[in-house]
């Protein structure tokens, strides 16, 4: 803070100086009480105290004007965050908090499902977690006190392996939940489902996919759904009108995972091809970026913000991607088995415009790491009984969700012994300071 120095308009006396005997003298200054003129070091205190009091008025005013700075300052701050955040550029740091060991008491599983958990997404207030399963049922689960809320399924879906239920996303204000199938369907439910009656009822069935659907997301802040699938193809949905919107081709082998991008109407999406795309809707062009590892597959790809996403591929290495860049900003091998399918990253998740980023694979193991300047450090791991099929953090940073199954969600390769069909929750909170 800088302080406003002041200047008395009355100097003070020196020793030399007549103190004033006169009649003006002792008008100026009044009698103590001890004699009609004021003595010299009497005039010396009043003028000190008379400073003081300038002095402490002067920075009464500047604590005052420095207060209103710092609200011109928040406000600043505030609209440079939300302005960085329309860019695609703002960051919060959440992987800071995350550190240490996993108390015992930090993770539940939530059993129920009687084949796979194959995908998993966390509503956007971390209070329900939902799971699709081979079982051909989504679960609907209370994340507070692992409740399993409701079972959706199609009544009119096909019983058998067709019933697969390979992804599911939650649109962000938390009113529609979509289902992708190995059916090809693309199903859209009311994510409010409390009771039986809700069962087998969805608010709409799109199809148009020529084999699986690999993976669903919502736009954020819309009902504009994104569907990838075996057929190479990328599809777009309008869930309020119930209608479909248009397809993007491009992808020379199945499409494995697609994602939103934040605030533009893009979305990204991860192949077998060895590609990661970009695809921006409204120019109707695309970005593409070529994965060179021991395997060309990239199997999950997340989106950190506007111009960043993760991705995970078959030979365990973990990429960070940026819009800039057409080869990987920084990689590195995040899940490292002795048996090479257990190396398989099968699931990644980022809290958007975060830090903060989660991933899973065949050797048992879901790994928290920070991205920073487009670089990955690790943090710590959480040790999980199966398959990493499907991961969700939720937006405050303080809830991880693993798809757990005792084979991976595509196949049923290298089942991995003792493992467990379930949903597993993670309290990132009880490693935070």
């Amino acid at each position: 803070m800088k302080r406003t120095s002041c200047v008395l308009t009355e100097r003070l006396g020196s020793d030399d100086e007549d103190l004033g005997s006169s009649d003006e003298g002792e008008a100026e200054f009044p009698s103590d009480g001890q004699g009609a003129a004021e003595s010299a070091d009497g005039k010396r205190l009043r003028l000190a105290r008379q400073y003081l009091d300038v002095v402490n008025r002067e920075t009464a005013r500047a604590d005052e004007a420095e207060k209103e700075d710092d609200g011109e300052d928040a406000v600043a701050s505030r609209l440079q965050r939300d302005a960085d955040i329309a860019r695609g550029r703002y960051v919060q740091p959440m992987a800071q908090r995350v550190f240490g060991e996993l108390p015992g008491d930090a993770t539940r599983q939530l059993r129920g499902h009687d084949m796979a958990v194959t995908s998993v997404a966390l509503a956007p207030d971390d209070s329900r977690v939902y799971s699709g399963s081979k079982d051909g049922t989504v679960g609907v689960w209370d994340t507070e006190t692992g409740r399993r809320i409701a079972s959706l399924r199609d009544n009119e879906a096909v019983r058998g392996r067709k019933s697969h239920i390979l992804s599911v996303a939650v649109s962000s204000d938390g009113r529609l939940l979509a289902s992708g199938g190995r059916d090809g369907l693309v199903r859209v439910w009311d994510a409010r489902a409390n009771s039986a009656k809700q069962r087998g009822s969805p608010l709409a069935s799109y199809q148009g996919h020529r084999g699986y659907v690999s993976g669903v997301c919502f736009q954020q802040d819309s009902h504009q759904l994104y569907s990838s699938g075996e057929d190479r193809l990328v599809k777009l949905w309008n869930c309020d009108e119930l209608a479909y919107v248009d397809t993007l081709f491009g992808h020379q082998s199945e499409v494995l995972a697609v994602a939103s991008c934040g605030t533009r109407e893009r979305c990204v999406t991860s192949s077998a091809d060895g590609t990661v795309r970009v695809w921006k809707i409204v120019d109707e062009s695309q970005l593409v970026f070529r994965y060179s590892g021991a395997s060309s597959n990239v199997d999950a790809v997340a989106v950190v913000n506007d111009n960043t996403m993760v991705s995970g591929a078959q030979d365990g290495r973990l990429s960070v991607w940026s819009t800039l860049k057409k080869k990987p900003a920084s990689s590195v091998d995040a899940h490292v088995a002795e048996q090479a399918e257990r190396s398989w990253i099968s699931a990644v998740a980022a809290v958007p415009f975060s830090d903060l980023v989660a991933s899973g694979a065949g050797d048992g193991r879901v790994r928290l790491w920070s991205c920073k300047d487009q670089k990955l450090l690790p943090l710590l791991e959480v040790p999980v009984k199966g398959w990493v099929n499907g991961l969700a953090l939720g937006g405050s940073g303080t809830l991880l969700a693993a798809a757990i199954g005792k084979e991976q969600r595509l196949g049923r390769w290298a089942p991995l012994p003792g493992s467990r069909n379930c949903v597993t929750i993670v309290r990132v909170g009880e490693m935070c300071a």
